[in-house]
């Protein structure tokens, strides 16, 4: 008792028992102040939806959280430091390790949220002398056995993992059959949660269905959120982008909100106006291919387009069903030279055939689709509409077949549609010039730099609280 009695009172910064107290004292400070962790260490003020995000996850009570934001709101970021905050935080009130699974729409969004905490890991000593070994890109362990792991998206990666928290990012660009074999991840835990984040894409995914029917999933089970970019943009700013942006790209990447789109996508009339015949190749200009890779009964279809000034021309287009595929990538592979194509977009779920057509010295980049289907499509229906589209109303009567039945809920008989929009992957998309990306990255920038300075308040806080105990 004496000898605790002595660490307790020790008020030199110097004595090993300062450093403690002090370690203790900002623990139990983060346990209640989630945003307090998230400035001290991002270096950012948390904005008020973020506060309220914050305030949820610390008390423990709902157990699905779901956060609908606009596109660059800092939402990735949020969940790095809520991962952060169970491992090094909960993880000692709570006397247990803590474990974290981050699963993204594709593994690159997963690596995202997890490159945040490696950035706050490399700012912090504090957080480094906490690491069991050192962090890998498969995960990062704590002393304590507290655990942070991305997967992929894949019913595969999600089998055997045990968390406490399970972090679904751009949950929308997730496949249903994913979420429901990842969701019994958590259920041993005493503290099972978790929490999905997304961007609204369709308005068709799960999470929004979820978020649509919020009366059906009352409190605690489930807590929703949704982070308005209109809150603290300038009102010229908002302007802008309502006059900048079609009205479902606001809703979603401004507002944060589900836009359900019924009907057609392309109108006949816009579709008139992108008819041109007689399209010819010009050996001069930029080619490039789009290719769908088939299962049957869906066809394998390739679409070749060229790039004249600001328009778009489709040259080519085929399917092929019940060729064998060694016939197929002869004839893609021959189609592709003669049109000397730059690059072939394709389908990045046929593994195996984009490393046979690559093994053929062709210019191969496969696409994840669903998650870029949104962008991808975005960026056709605005090709269409500007009448910036051009194809031969006589030989490219399938594909235009397809655009005129067109839903955002097709699911077939989408082929030539699909191969139209890789192929179109390389022209340019209005760029959100809200600035939020340079936002977080200044907030870096402002840890860095305070790194360097002493935090005087805070020890001052911390003497004054020893002086009653001394």
């Amino acid at each position: 008792m004496w000898r605790e009695r002595k660490v307790l009172s020790t008020s030199s910064p110097d004595k090993k028992g300062y450093q403690i107290t002090k370690v203790l004292t900002d623990i139990l400070a983060w346990r209640i102040n989630l945003s307090l962790f998230f400035e001290n260490f991002t270096g950012l003020t948390p904005r008020p939806f973020q506060k309220d995000f914050f305030d949820e996850v610390q008390t423990l009570k709902s157990k699905n959280l779901v956060i609908v934001a606009g596109r660059g709101i800092g939402k990735t970021l949020s969940l790095a430091i809520v991962a952060l905050w169970y491992t090094v935080v909960l993880s000692v009130t709570e006397n247990r390790p803590m474990k974290v699974t981050i699963l993204g729409g594709s593994l690159e969004q997963a690596k995202i949220c997890f490159n945040y905490i490696m950035e706050c890991i490399n700012s912090s000593p504090y957080l480094q002398r906490q690491l069991a070994k050192e962090p890998t890109q498969r995960e990062v362990i704590f002393k304590d056995g507290s655990w942070i792991r991305p997967l992929a998206a894949s019913e595969k990666s999600v089998r055997g993992h045990h968390p406490d928290l399970l972090i679904i990012d751009e949950a929308a660009q997730v496949e249903d059959k994913i979420i429901y074999a990842a969701l019994p991840m958590t259920a041993p835990s005493p503290y099972s949660r978790q929490i999905f984040s997304t961007t609204p894409s369709e308005g068709f995914s799960w999470i929004e269905e979820k978020w649509e029917h919020q009366a059906r999933y009352p409190y605690p089970e489930w807590k929703f959120f949704n982070w308005n970019a209109e809150s603290f943009l300038d009102p010229s700013q908002i302007e802008l982008l309502k006059n900048s942006l079609p009205e479902d790209r606001y809703r979603s990447e401004i507002q944060g909100l589900p836009y359900k789109r019924e009907g057609k996508v392309f109108r006949i009339s816009d579709l008139k106006l992108c008819e041109k015949k007689g399209i010819k190749f010009n050996p001069s200009l930029e080619t490039y291919a789009g290719l769908d890779w088939g299962y049957y009964p869906c066809p394998t279809v390739l679409v070749v387009v060229q790039k004249e000034n600001d328009n778009w021309n489709i040259l080519y287009s085929k399917d092929w069903l019940r060729e064998h595929h060694a016939t197929v990538l002869d004839e893609i592979a021959k189609t592709c030279l003669s049109y000397n194509v730059r690059c072939i977009f394709t389908d990045s779920t046929n593994k195996g055939e984009n490393i046979r057509l690559s093994s053929r010295g062709l210019p191969v980049r496969p696409i994840s689709f669903k998650a870029e289907k949104s962008v991808m499509l975005a960026n056709l229906r605005s090709l269409v509409e500007s009448h910036r589209l051009k194809f031969d109303p006589y030989t490219q009567q399938t594909l235009i077949g397809q655009l005129l039945d067109y839903t955002y809920k097709t699911k077939r008989n989408d082929d030539y549609v699909d191969a139209l929009m890789l192929a179109l992957k390389t022209n340019p998309i209005f760029k959100s010039s809200t600035n939020l990306t340079e936002f977080l990255k200044e907030g870096f920038v402002k840890k860095k730099k305070s790194l360097i300075r002493e935090d005087e308040e805070r020890k001052r806080l911390v003497r004054e609280r020893l002086k009653g105990i001394r």
